[in-house]
């Protein structure tokens, strides 16, 4: 079951544990019990593993502007040059 907050009109916010079917509908309020709407939240992002934690701040900090990141990763076993050309009863094969 998740955590919503809810906003009640005499007592401030809380906290309730509803089940999803029943995200919608107004929970009581801890203290005066008096029906209240769902607050809109951010997500709870530390109850996140750290890896995928840390992926999000990355994401997030590259959004509006993006940077290029230049590699020199060697080269490809695709950039070498064919061993020879394929046998004729072998023409469906590229040479590698």
């Amino acid at each position: 079951m998740p955590l919503y907050d809810y906003e009640c009109e005499r007592c401030g916010p809380f906290r309730s544990w509803q089940s999803i079917d029943q995200a919608t509908s107004p929970a009581a309020c801890s203290e005066c019990g008096k029906a209240s709407l769902r607050s809109v939240s951010a997500p709870n992002l530390s109850r996140m593993e750290e890896g995928a934690r840390r992926a999000r701040q990355r994401c997030d900090k590259t959004a509006d502007s993006p940077a290029v990141v230049r590699r020199n990763l060697g080269r490809c076993q695709h950039d070498r040059p064919a061993h020879g050309r394929p046998s004729p009863s072998r023409r469906w094969m590229i040479g590698h």
